[in-house]
């Protein structure tokens, strides 16, 4: 399986206000004491004014990522690989927003042959048409080329592979190699793609080695050992990128691999000295012998020994972590003889000693005490016998862990007519108790429990808010019936059982090791809360303090874009401008609740049916946009960011177009407009001209991306 990993880099910043932020908005897969929160265990580096990490793709998306980097507003690069053979890219704090690469090893590893560029032609005359366009979005796509359809170029072979794995490429460079052979229109393309990767890092004030930085992306003195790597020339990017540590190290030892030595002298084979099986019986037997055993008050428990595996549930239910080891001693009435051969498998772990009246087995872990890993052990013939032992078989199965005084449990009796006779027990049980524990040790693979009554429902919840392994976890009731879906293992029966038999067992070792990581825990969670409302007010854009608007979807305050004191204002004042000079004002700027961290600078145009919107944040602009809402009540709104999507369920519309300049981006939005009139029958309506307008359509915006949500 290729190595699919995410590496998250960003520029200046302290790394607790990166752990906590990450601890924010990563969502992890799972729940439980498993999968605990990621953010809280990043092994965060510093080297050369970075501050990265690197994350399983499994666990952790690169969406999350990018949120968070979004959140910590800051120069970062977030790479994400895949497949082994491409990476992408998104470089975060430039003027226009985020920007996004996808590196194709197939595409841009190689410098291209001229010898293939009849092959690649003849593969472009069997080139199947592009998907059609979504018919509710169609209408927001430009028109076809009045006269002959485009004619088919090798290069669109690129686009196409390019496309369907989420790539994408400029029109205006498609259309400059379109007339190219495809070996020349590649050799172009793979320049373009290099040239604009390093744009976009200058363009956010990363440092770059121009030269060393081409030289990677171009393939340039890649050593072999890299080429045929999942990673490709990642490790090396991130190395002149300046990241440092385990990327300078990787590219250390693919550049000089370990030399072969002399060949060695041949050795004779001295066969090793035979040792003495390693004995897990007797440990077990040197704790659990001298407490002794205790009759079971009330009479003997039967159980049947298709199921003696049951009671393995009894350590584990007190256990948080920790495995007691095994020991099964069973004496048979009579001599022994044992059916079969043992098999020989020095891979499975256990101890079998086959004595003249029956048999010792130990195990080092009592969740090995099951059917699948006896037979592993012992073999098919003797863990049938074993399952059906003669009468007056004496089974004995004990438990034990050095310094888990908890841990040590033990059970003997005899066999009659396949039952196993439980009559001796240490901790000392009774018949009623024993019978009942065993009832619930069978409903262990069950996510739903149903409890006596109110007040032990109520309990049980409290137990598990308490247990590190489903605190986590949300835990529903109805009646009497209570259950977690993330409760996958479960371990809701285990709360059950130390619950109801806390008086027999020693439950309270297992509670004050959990009451010690729950501190553990929320010490970690006030330190993480403490860290990252520290964050949050360092990240907070400046407001005032009047509420402007108290919405539906949040609160409103009026800011001024001004007083972003870390961020450079020219680009403002080159964006007012421009604005001004197409017929816009500006009406005021704005803070969300649901955005603290943006300011919204807004404009209105002069016919009044359009706001424009420039987006910034404490170090970086966020890019612009414009908005307009019609009629029907449905909006448009034509932006540089390409993180965003259509829902015309709801009737919120986009056009995304990243990289345009603002008279650009506004002649398209006047297109959109005039495609709404002709293609949907309805006109703009006329905007409000004031801060709280503003405020207005941005709490509808709101409303309208929380029913898109809902709906899933």
């Amino acid at each position: 399986m290729a190595i699919r990993i995410n590496v998250t880099a960003v520029r200046s910043c302290p790394p607790d206000e990166v752990r906590s932020v990450m601890s924010e908005v990563i969502r992890v897969a799972c729940a439980g004491n498993e999968c605990p929160p990621v953010g809280d265990q990043l092994d965060i580096h510093e080297h050369n004014g970075w501050v990265w990490f690197s994350t399983s793709v499994w666990g952790v998306s690169a969406g999350d990522l990018n949120r968070g980097l979004c959140k910590l507003a800051r120069p970062a690069l977030q790479f994400t690989t895949s497949d082994g053979d491409r990476w992408y890219l998104t470089v975060h704090g430039g003027p226009s927003g985020r920007n996004h690469f996808l590196h194709e090893f197939s595409v841009l590893a190689h410098v291209p042959d001229p010898a293939e560029d009849a092959e690649r032609q003849a593969q472009l005359e069997q080139r199947d048409e592009p998907p059609p366009v979504d018919p509710e979005l169609a209408f927001l796509e430009d028109d076809p080329i009045p006269g002959p359809a485009r004619v088919k170029a090798p290069f669109d072979l690129v686009v196409d592979s390019l496309t369907s794995i989420g790539g994408s490429v400029a029109e205006e460079f498609r259309a400059s190699v379109a007339h190219l052979p495809y070996s020349q229109a590649l050799r172009q393309y793979r320049e373009w793609h290099a040239d604009q990767v390093i744009a976009a890092l200058i363009a956010v004030g990363i440092p770059v080695d121009v030269p060393a930085v081409r030289s990677v992306l171009l393939w340039e003195n890649i050593s072999e050992n890299e080429s045929g790597s999942d990673l490709g020339n990642l490790p090396r990017l991130l190395a002149v990128l300046g990241l440092g540590g385990d990327w300078d190290e990787w590219i250390r030892q693919a550049e000089a691999p370990p030399l072969p030595g002399p060949e060695p002298e041949p050795v004779e084979y001295v066969p090793p000295e035979p040792q003495p099986p390693e004995d897990y019986v007797g440990p077990v037997l040197a704790i659990v012998e001298p407490l002794g055993l205790t009759p079971v008050a009330g009479g003997p428990v039967p159980l049947p020994l298709k199921d003696m595996t049951l009671i393995q549930f009894f350590p584990d239910a007190v256990s948080i972590l920790d495995t007691a080891n095994v020991a099964v001693m069973v004496t048979v009435p009579g001599s022994f003889e044992p059916p079969g051969k043992l098999p020989v498998d020095p891979s499975t772990p256990g101890q079998v000693e086959l004595r003249p009246d029956g048999l010792r087995i130990g195990m080092l872990n009592h969740l090995w005490f099951r059917k699948r890993d006896l037979t592993n052990l012992l073999g098919k013939k003797l863990t049938r016998f074993l399952y059906h032992l003669p009468d007056g078989t004496t089974l004995d199965v004990a438990f034990a862990l050095e310094g888990k005084p908890a841990l040590t449990q033990r059970y003997r009796g005899t066999v009659m007519e396949e039952a196993w006779q439980i009559a001796e027990t240490y901790p000392p049980l009774t018949h009623e108790v024993l019978t009942e524990a065993l009832r619930i040790a069978r409903s262990a693979g069950k996510a739903k429990f149903k409890a006596r009554d109110a007040a032990e429902v109520d309990a049980l919840l409290e137990v598990v808010s308490r247990d590190p392994q489903m605190w986590n976890m949300k835990f529903q009731r109805k009646g009497l019936t209570i259950w977690s879906e993330s409760d996958i293992v479960p371990h809701l029966p285990k709360a059950v059982f130390r619950h109801r038999f806390k008086a027999f067992w020693d439950v309270a070792a297992h509670d004050r090791e959990a009451a010690r990581q729950r501190e553990e825990h929320l010490a970690l969670q006030r330190q993480m809360r403490q860290a990252g409302a520290a964050a949050a007010r360092r990240r907070a854009a400046p407001h005032d303090d009047a509420i402007l608007l108290d919405g539906t979807h949040g609160r409103y305050w009026q800011s001024d874009f001004s007083q972003l004191t870390e961020l450079e204002q020219e680009t403002r004042q080159k964006i007012d401008d421009q604005l001004a000079n197409l017929g816009f004002t500006h009406i005021g700027d704005l803070v969300a609740k649901k955005q603290r961290d943006i300011v919204l600078r807004t404009y209105i145009a002069r016919d009044g049916l359009s706001y424009a919107i420039l987006m910034g944040k404490r170090t970086m602009y966020l890019g612009q946009e414009f908005f307009t809402r019609f009629g029907d009540d449905s909006t448009l709104t034509t932006t540089t960011n390409g993180a965003v999507n259509s829902h015309p369920q709801v009737g919120m519309y986009y056009k995304v177009c990243p990289g345009l300049d603002v008279p650009a981006l506004f002649a398209k939005h006047v297109w959109g407009i005039e495609r709404f009139r002709t293609r949907k029958s309805t006109e703009p309506a006329a905007l409000d001209n004031s801060p709280l307008g503003v405020a207005r359509e941005l709490d509808a915006a709101f409303a309208r991306r929380a029913k898109v949500e809902a709906s899933g």
